[in-house]
């Protein structure tokens, strides 16, 4: 059986300097309601192929005030 791995151990393993934050807020194409989920488009600027984008791209959501919050204790230090 495999290990789980947590996300923090992943991002500690591939490094801060390997990585590229793209908040989708600040993204956005579109927003729909729909009867049992939400779609929500969004714009980047990956290169893409008929494989995928260039970068693996992952959505991780955070309650604002706690993201706020962390934000701001780390340019507090």
């Amino acid at each position: 059986m495999s290990k789980p791995i947590g996300l923090s151990e992943l991002i500690a393993e591939i490094g801060n300097e390997r990585l590229m934050m793209q908040p989708i807020d600040q993204s956005l194409v579109s927003m729909n309601k729909r009867k049992d989920y939400n779609e929500i488009a969004f714009a980047t600027e990956q290169d893409f192929d008929l494989n995928g984008t260039s970068q693996f791209g992952m959505v991780i959501w955070v309650d604002r005030d706690e993201l706020t919050k962390a934000r701001d204790k780390l340019l507090a230090d």
